[in-house]
């Protein structure tokens, strides 16, 4: 999501309401929201009305600033529109008309809001009274943006009661209070409470922990004359006549009698209190300290040492400094007035605002009661780290603005998407994105469409059954592991305009091997929440079966080069397969959540590398009342079975037609094959010459659509794949439909077939097993109607409107993976289009026994952030140019070179930024020493980088 705020100022300028729009900020950056800051380049809130600036005060951050992953842009005040400000508008609005637009005025801020505020998708407002709420608000009307704002209202205070205030608050899409009080004094003059969130405010526990304490407690006791039996009262805070230090001053004084007591007050201080300190005796100047504005790290060793903290304000939206004390473990007195005493609650004191003696009476209670003072703040801390830290918080905004947001964006990804091109994935996706459109979800789709008539990778605007598709013209050689099918950087710009125009929540991935595995590196590098639904072997087998080429199941996802060492196509010649395959887990590891149909799938793909706290098994949802009308012959004359799908090798269609020849009465069946594929012609020559041709038919590829009346004439489903499928879409056809299945006991096929209950399971390959468990239903009619009724009550509990239910809440809970919480993996770049062979055997040599999870890649498949993070550049190619590797060296990377290479070799020995090889023995060698001398590779790092600065100077 796209959320843009407005605020007057931004840290290090200091203030709560600045301080909890930064945090809350970097949280949902965190969160994979796009985040953007516009403010004005003003430090202290003094400088407003200072003409002109205090320089030495005003920000020098320049006009763009990155806090983190957020965007701050910061903006100039405009003196002009300030003067005449004060001189009439003042007067007129504030006097008169109790409107009263307090603060400075942008006019070039003004000027960039429509742009910033157009390219959001929600409008975040900081803070009444500002004036650039305002404008803010009605550029976003104007262009239909949704409003949330967090007033950080202090009810009663002069500058917050307006009608224009109120107003604002009414008409935003959201109001966010950081307290229930804020939150009930608003719903009373008029804020709908539908509209109001409260969120709390926080701090980092981390943050306040103490720094060489001892030294600061001594340096404090000979600055201020402290003595071991002063209790010390310790104030923080603008030192102004509303924040009661005047009060808290008098009662210090008349309590000093009693027992000895030092009162500290830390903040910036203004003109009022500068009188009132002054007159202060030299006396009461002893036990009365002024300290300033005081450091983070001050602050702290001071609420570490303190006795007390006492703050008894008229105003205060929240007051932080209460959560910063209880975590040092110091007691708190606040006042009754405005917000405390729900922040407060029975953790602190509470005193009357004003009345001196009353703040006395608290202070001698909360010293002399030590035990109670103790045990409140213990409590304190206790709900500071339960409610009031910054995940806490940030979560809370995170559900209001979603909330506030209404419909989520998600962009759906396929190789292919129906009604092109159909099998159970596609299938699956468009049901999926059906049903999310349903809940309230705004659903596109990207996908691959084969057309080798059509400009290759080419796109085109449709749109099917109301949701919108850009389909990418794919060629076969796309489809093909032949080829390079996993990586397309031509698609993965048009996939990124995509998210530029459409600024989805979440990328939702189903099967993209065809369009490129890089659409996942494409998203995170917009730091966008990404999904992955797991449908079958592509992300870790070239040939997705997991079947080797003699029919054996693939048990080891490392061996793919047993199946193809090489891929020699296109731009790239002779590269091992297993870079593939490195490069795809490379991928799939950056997503933020998994999901697989099958426990099988996902043990499988966790065994291979992917994080299992990021998998989610959720199986695959269908429409049971769509399939549930589906009618049958009660009394059919024969048993009908039907195989339906893909007629392929690996689906073990032939060993139907072998179990034929163990069943005797024939003709009391009837076998349908639903559904074309390469090895239909074989097929159907086995049919004729077994003369078989009374017992099976063949009716061709039938659409989706139409499937209920394929389950009208069939009796018994048989799926008797050869391959460890997943969750074969065909079987909760089957089920929903009251279809009793026979399955071979492959893959994920038990965890929904029930052997001798919902089904059948036999042993894969094995026709007399199969033609048994087909024997059983030809002479035991009634298990057809038996175990049909089974599976319809099985899959009943896999409603595609409850699966999605999940899918939309991991797309709302689930967490989101920043960079630095990417699994580590040791890069190796290779640069080049000819692998040389030394190269191909040299990580094969390198490989054997390394236990750390190396992966090689090729440089041009992976954007520049990615590149970064590598350790190394490998040139495998004799024609690559000294000229590219130059523009290389900016990265930082160590080279490792080919010795007849002689301008590359030059450049290795003379900037020593790399070493050079002459075979596969020494480029291996050569490998295992830069990964194992980390020293030598960072000194290489830099030495590459001196040697790029010194060609570009």
């Amino acid at each position: 999501m796209r959320i843009v705020n407005i605020i007057q100022r931004y840290p290090p300028a200091v203030g709560g309401s600045e301080t909890w729009c930064r945090e809350v900020s970097r949280h949902l950056a965190g969160k994979g929201h796009n985040v953007r800051v516009l403010t004005l380049s003003i430090n202290m809130e003094e400088e407003y009305w200072r003409d002109p600036p205090d320089e030495e005060r005003t920000i020098a951050l320049g006009r763009l600033d990155l806090d983190g992953d957020v965007i701050v842009r910061r903006y100039k005040r405009s003196l002009p529109v300030h003067s005449v400000y004060h001189l009439g508008f003042k007067l007129l609005l504030d006097k008169l008309l109790k409107i009263y637009f307090y603060g400075p005025h942008s006019c070039e801020m003004y000027g960039k809001m429509w742009q910033e505020i157009k390219n959001s998708d929600i409008v975040f407002l900081h803070t009444i009274p500002y004036p650039h709420n305002y404008i803010a608000f009605a550029i976003a009307r104007l262009l239909k943006k949704k409003t949330v704002i967090v007033p950080h209202f202090h009810p009663g205070h002069p500058f917050h009661e307006r009608r224009s205030h109120y107003w604002l608050l009414r008409n935003c899409d959201c109001v966010i209070t950081v307290t229930n009080f804020e939150k009930e004094y608003l719903e009373a003059k008029g804020i709908a409470g539908k509209k109001l969130f409260v969120t709390g405010n926080a701090i980092h526990p981390e943050h306040y922990l103490p720094a060489d304490l001892d030294s600061f407690r001594t340096g404090m006791e000979e600055k201020y004359n402290i003595r071991r039996e002063d209790k010390v009262i310790l104030f923080i805070g603008r030192k102004m006549e509303e924040k009661g230090v005047g009060h808290l001053i008098d009662a210090v004084r008349t309590l000093s009698s009693e027992r000895p007591v030092k009162l500290l007050l830390a903040g910036p201080s203004c003109e009022w209190f500068d009188d009132i300190y002054s007159n202060l005796t030299v006396e009461e100047k002893k036990y009365i300290a002024d300290m300033g504005v005081v450091s983070h790290e001050e602050k702290v060793n001071l609420l570490h040492i303190a006795d007390l903290l006492a703050l008894p304000s008229k105003y205060e939206a929240f007051g932080i400094v209460f959560l910063e004390a209880w975590i040092c473990g110091t007691p708190v007195i606040g006042s009754s007035e405005s917000a405390m005493p729900s922040v407060i609650g029975d953790e602190g004191f509470l005193c009357i605002f004003g009345d001196r003696e009353d703040i006395k009476s608290k202070i001698r209670t909360a010293l002399n009661n030590t035990e109670e003072s103790r045990e409140k703040s213990k409590r304190g801390k206790a709900k500071v780290l339960r409610n009031f830290t910054w995940d806490v918080i940030g979560g809370k905004v995170e559900k209001a603005i979603t909330e506030t947001a209404g419909k989520k964006k998600v962009i759906f990804c396929c190789n292919a998407y129906p009604p092109h091109f159909i099998g159970g994935a596609e299938l699956i996706a468009h049901q999926q994105a059906k049903a999310l459109k349903e809940l309230g979800c705004d659903v596109l789709v990207f996908a691959g469409e084969l057309n080798n008539a059509g400009k290759r990778h080419s796109i085109r605007n449709d749109s099917f059954e109301g949701l919108p598709v850009s389909r990418v013209c794919l060629h076969a050689e796309d489809y093909s592991s032949d080829f390079f099918n996993f990586t397309h950087r031509d698609i993965e710009k048009l996939f990124d305009d995509m998210l530029e125009a459409h600024s989805p929540d979440v990328v939702h991935f189903h099967n993209i091997v065809g369009l490129s595995a890089g659409l996942i590196q494409t998203a995170k590098r917009r730091r966008l929440k990404t999904v992955l639904t797991l449908h079958d072997y592509w992300g870790i087998c070239h040939r997705n079966i997991m079947v080797k080429e003699e029919g054996r199941v693939c048990e080891d996802v490392s061996g793919c080069g047993e199946c193809r060492f090489f891929i020699s196509t296109g731009r790239w010649q002779n590269v091992p397969s297993l870079m593939r395959r490195d490069f795809i887990s490379y991928q799939l590891n950056m997503g933020d959540a998994y999901i697989s149909p099958s426990k099988y799938l996902a043990e499988k793909y966790i065994r291979s590398g992917l994080d299992a706290k990021k998998m989610n098994v959720i199986p695959y949802g269908i429409d049971i009342e769509r399939f549930s009308k589906v009618t049958k012959d009660k009394a059919p004359k024969k048993v009908r079975f039907s195989f339906i799908g893909y007629i392929g090798r690996h689906k073990g269609v032939i060993t139907i037609i072998e179990a034929l020849a163990y069943i005797k009465d024939r003709e009391n069946i009837q076998v349908n094959f639903i559904g074309d594929g390469e090895l239909k012609a074989e097929l159907q020559n086995m049919v004729a010459e077994r003369e078989l041709n009374e017992t099976v038919r063949f009716s061709g590829k039938k659409e989706n659509s139409s499937i209920e009346d394929v389950f009208s004439a069939t009796d018994v489903m048989i799926l008797p794949s050869i391959w460890p499928d997943n969750h074969p879409v065909s079987i909760y056809e089957a089920m929903a439909s009251s279809t009793p299945v026979i399955a071979s006991r492959m893959g994920g096929i038990p965890e929904l077939v029930e052997d001798g209950k919902t089904g059948c399971l036999f042993e894969a390959g094995n026709a007399k097993e199969l033609a048994q468990k087909m024997s059983e239903f030809i002479s035991d009619k009634s298990r057809i109607k038996e175990f049909g009724e089974n599976g319809f009550k099985k899959i009943s509990s896999f409603a595609l409107k409850k699966q999605v239910n999940e899918i939309s809440n991991l797309y709302k809970y689930g967490q989101f993976q920043t960079d630095e919480s990417l699994k580590e993996n040791a890069l190796i770049l290779c640069i080049g289009k000819k692998m040389q062979p030394e190269c191909s055997e040299a990580i094969d040599i390198f490989l054997k026994g390394r236990k750390e999870d190396c992966k090689f890649l090729m440089a041009d498949w992976l954007n520049e952030g990615d590149i970064k993070k590598a350790k190394l550049l490998w040139v495998v190619d004799r024609e690559v140019s000294l000229k590219e590797i130059n523009k290389r060296l900016v990265n930082r990377l160590p080279l490792l070179v080919p010795y007849y290479n002689e301008e590359l070799k030059k450049l290795c020995i003379n900037e020593k930024c790399g070493l050079y090889y002459k075979d596969e023995i020494e480029a291996s060698v050569c490998l295992e020493f830069l990964m194992d001398s980390i020293e030598i590779l960072s000194a290489m790092r830099q030495n590459a980088f001196k040697a790029f600065y010194k060609k570009i100077t």
